[in-house]
């Protein structure tokens, strides 16, 4: 038998007219590139080799019609597209500007110097990418509401200290408070050695000497409160990862009303350097 050239469907006997036709596929027509017929392909008995009955089977007009109609329905639905996103694109160029008043506004009211970040807030996170400059009255958010399960995370970097301790961190009033402060963090030099002080509300002051003396560097502090009934709490302070502290204690209630976040409050002891990565959420039992 012949073999089928490019695009054909099958040979088909024609007995009528006593000779074989090639059907093409759809789409497709034949044309004939030889005087030498398709169904000129037996002599003698003998079916002709296949190379010499030159045929093939061509993409027709009315298919290329259809083609062409298709790519137009296509380029209509693109343009529909192109539209719409045009539209969303104005959407949030709008609720950007939005973004933008709101944050010129609460600029009017606080110390925004320095303040480079996304803020994300919702019922249970709060995430500000920074860094942001410490800086005194530097109000950066609030946090409405938390439950006994509750976790802060931020890192500092400070570019010069001194032998007083410095503040770069507080949350809850302006003012730093071992009875009214969810957390505080001051940090000193004094007698070649590094050191921070802190309160966890709920706990007395603490001050610990870190393994490092490389201040100047980013360093990650962790605020972590647990509980799995409510009653007794777990607090603890990790640094870079690593538990350096640790207080077990009946669950404080928690404060009432917003607790600002500090970067930092109105204490005159600021530290100069700066926070990034600030992290909080909080979730009940």
């Amino acid at each position: 038998m012949l073999d089928l050239p490019e695009n054909g469907k099958a040979w088909n006997y024609n007995q009528e007219n006593k000779k074989w036709e090639l059907e093409c596929e759809i789409n497709y027509k034949i044309e004939k590139v030889s005087v030498r017929e398709f169904h000129r392909c037996k002599s003698n008995g003998q079916w002709a080799s296949p190379l010499k009955v030159v045929v093939k089977c061509e993409f027709s007009s009315k298919a290329i019609y259809d083609e062409i109609e298709k790519l137009g329905n296509m380029e209509e639905q693109l343009t529909e597209m192109i539209d719409d996103i045009s539209e969303m694109t104005e959407q949030l160029s709008e609720n950007w500007s939005v973004s933008n008043l709101t944050n010129e506004i609460l600029c009017n009211y606080y110390d925004c110097s320095g303040f480079n970040s996304k803020i994300k807030i919702d019922n249970s996170e709060i995430n500000i990418d920074g860094p942001i400059s410490i800086s005194k009255n530097n109000r950066v958010g609030e946090i409405d509401e938390y439950f006994k399960n509750y976790e802060f995370s931020f890192e500092v970097k400070a570019n010069e200290l001194t032998t007083q301790t410095d503040l770069s961190i507080t949350v809850g009033p302006a003012s730093v408070s071992t009875t009214q402060s969810l957390i505080y963090l001051f940090h000193s030099y004094s007698s070649d050695q590094y050191e921070i002080w802190f309160t966890f509300y709920g706990t007395t002051y603490n001050y610990i000497v870190p393994s490092f003396q490389q201040y100047d560097e980013w360093h990650k502090f962790q605020f972590i409160q647990r509980t799995s009934d409510g009653i007794t709490c777990d607090q603890q302070l990790k640094l870079n990862g690593e538990q350096i502290w640790d207080n077990q204690l009946s669950c404080p209630a928690p404060l009432q009303g917003g607790q600002g976040i500090w970067m930092t409050g109105n204490d005159s002891r600021v530290l100069d350097g700066e926070i990034k990565n600030f992290k909080f959420f909080t979730r009940d039992l």
